[in-house]
């Protein structure tokens, strides 16, 4: 399976909308996805969605306006102002009666039955965190331990989508939907103690890499088939195997 890094998913993204749909239409299909899975985590009594100001916001703001339309409760917080097509789909979200508030609700408010939605930031984080941010996520995690369930967008807010270091902090998420393309940082460095489990939704678009190729590339046993040995052979018959490691750089 390929992977992609924080450049290579954002220049798929970018290609697909210039190839085939426009780029809201992108973010319902991602928002869509991201409501369906949170289906098998929690029957939600209460639905808290946290948006920041680009794509990853606006996938933020489809799932909020996709679970008032279930009738459920929710209410999504505007952590920046929306710009783009996230500011699109708000405005039609607001349309249809969706709540929002600009300030952090109080922890009191949350409980083991609270979905929690972390639209803060994507594969786009390439520096220190801004004040909102570290703020945004610690909220989300403290929520967490007050036994909300917690799904992120893409990648757990404050991870870099790259090479999975974190930016001082990190949501700490029970699982990770990662958007049309299965992203790099997800899989290596610190990423695999804190996306939970992770889906893959391709949004219904199949070997993406024909459009442009990963960065890497992950093997599972599904691609690795064992070769047959005689039962008299040993392991210089079978050529040589180099293993590179490691982590700075």
């Amino acid at each position: 399976m390929h992977l992609y890094d924080s450049k290579t998913s954002r220049a798929l993204d970018k290609k697909i909308v210039q190839k085939d749909i426009p780029n809201e239409q992108l973010i319902m299909k991602a928002a869509n996805e991201i409501w369906e899975i949170s289906k098998n985590f929690t029957k939600s009594k209460k639905i808290w969605c946290l948006s920041g100001s680009g794509n990853n916001g606006a996938d933020a703001i489809g799932v909020a306006g996709l679970g008032l339309i279930s009738k459920k409760d929710v209410t999504l917080i505007l952590t920046k102002a929306p710009k783009g097509s996230a500011k699109n789909i708000f405005e039609f979200m607001k349309l249809v009666g969706l709540k929002y508030t600009t300030k952090l609700p109080s922890l009191k408010s949350i409980s083991e039955t609270d979905l929690i939605i972390d639209g803060l930031i994507g594969t786009g984080l390439s520096r220190p965190l801004d004040s909102w941010l570290e703020k945004s996520i610690d909220w989300i995690n403290n929520a967490k331990e007050a036994g909300a369930t917690v799904i992120s967008i893409d990648i757990p807010s404050g991870l870099n989508a790259s090479d999975g270091t974190v930016f001082k902090k990190v949501v700490n998420a029970d699982a990770t939907v990662m958007c049309l393309s299965p992203k790099q940082g997800c899989y290596t460095g610190f990423g695999p103690s804190c996306t939970g489990t992770l889906y893959n939704a391709n949004l219904g678009y199949q070997n993406t890499e024909k459009l442009l190729s990963g960065t890497s590339y992950l093997l599972t046993k599904d691609t690795l088939t064992a070769r047959k040995r005689r039962n008299t052979s040993h392991k210089g018959n079978y050529g040589n195997v180099l293993i590179l490691g490691g982590w700075d750089g």
